[in-house]
């Protein structure tokens, strides 16, 4: 078994499998609450019996005893007190067992969003599409990784910007100061140059080994498009009803300077590769189409992995036991699939039937 299936068999059967446990240990605490409250109902009605009973009796004893009449509202109106304050009683301490057992769900929805967090920022599995965006939100930037993997599985992780020198200062200057660009000729045909020093990055987006970037300085924008490989492929320059390609001017063109230009885009390319090892949350988490974080599906997640060809073959190949630490075995699977609790004899039967 080579690393990439090691490290990924030991993510699944770490933090998947702990998620997949605690979404368990909620449902599990659900029932309790379900069945706390049919108590709960079932002892009002007791207590509406028993009120029903007494004031039966109290009415027979009236009747065959008239002087007790006189009576009777007085200890009516004590017993019905007493009897709703008992309730009353036992309601409080039912909604503060509830609420008790609300933030332990509350908890295990978290741990288990966190644990399958922990399974995806290192992109376990094979990845079809990554692109990162950059955007500027009320003068904040916000930075989002996306993910198109095997089997169907998309995610998205928002990312730090805080330690990032540019992403505090984003403006053009930050990448190199003092970067001037031909936009357009006059009329005496003298070519007017705009200064990108306060152009502050607008969004961005690097997909696959492109790369496109937008900075603005109030109703201008430059819009750069750059190949990895270190070359400009187009500059857009934009006013309030203009849009020029500058790089299809010959004349503008010949007086770009197209290596300063690239050298600023490739510090900007390298913005993107650290902030893709910032990952802090998990936004989104779909298979099929489905949202698993909302709807706490992540038993559905490791069931797909376990199911696939590619699972099933490495583990085809693990031995049944092994007296060695840091071995991964048939046997360790079984033992850690067994703490899942419910739906672990189906996740064993389809890796070792």
């Amino acid at each position: 078994m080579n690393e990439y299936d090691s490290n990924l068999l030991n993510s699944i059967l770490t933090y998947l499998v702990d998620s997949v446990s605690y979404i368990n240990d909620m449902e599990s605490k659900k029932d309790q609450i379900t069945s706390i409250n049919e108590k709960l109902k079932e002892e009002k009605s007791n207590i509406e019996s028993l009120k029903s009973k007494i004031s039966e009796l109290m009415n027979s004893y009236s009747n065959d005893y008239k002087d007790f009449l006189p009576y009777k509202e007085k200890i009516d109106n004590y017993i019905a007190t007493s009897i709703d304050q008992f309730f009353s009683l036992m309601s409080n301490e039912t909604v503060s067992s509830i609420a008790d057992i609300t933030k332990k769900i509350e908890n295990d929805i978290k741990y288990a969003i966190e644990n399958v967090k922990l399974f995806l920022i290192n992109n376990p599995l094979k990845i079809l599409e990554e692109s990162i965006k950059i955007k500027n939100d009320n003068n904040s930037l916000l930075s989002i990784a996306s993910y198109k993997c095997v089997l169907n599985i998309e995610y998205e992780f928002l990312l730090e910007n805080k330690d990032l020198g540019f992403t505090q200062n984003p403006h053009f200057l930050t990448l190199t100061p003092g970067i001037k660009i031909p936009v357009k000729l006059s009329e005496n045909g003298e070519i007017l140059y705009e200064k990108l020093d306060m152009y502050s990055l607008y969004n961005a987006e690097l997909l696959d080994n492109n790369m496109v970037a937008e900075f603005r300085d109030n109703n201008k924008s430059f819009k750069f498009e750059y190949l990895i490989n270190n070359s400009i492929k187009s500059i857009l320059y934009s006013t309030d009803n203009n849009t020029t390609d500058l790089i299809s001017d010959k004349k503008l063109m010949n007086n770009i300077n197209m290596d300063l230009m690239a050298n600023a885009m490739k510090k900007l390319y390298k913005v993107f590769i650290d902030l893709e090892n910032t990952k802090i949350q998990l936004l989104s988490l779909k298979m099929d189409g489905v949202d698993l974080i909302e709807n706490t599906l992540f038993d559905k997640l490791l069931c797909k992995l376990i199911e696939s060809d590619y699972i099933k073959n490495i583990v085809r190949e693990l031995p049944e036991k092994s007296n060695e630490t840091n071995v991964i075995t048939k046997e360790l699977i079984k033992n850690r699939i067994n703490t899942i609790g419910n739906n672990c004899d189906k996740l064993n039967n389809i890796l070792f039937d």
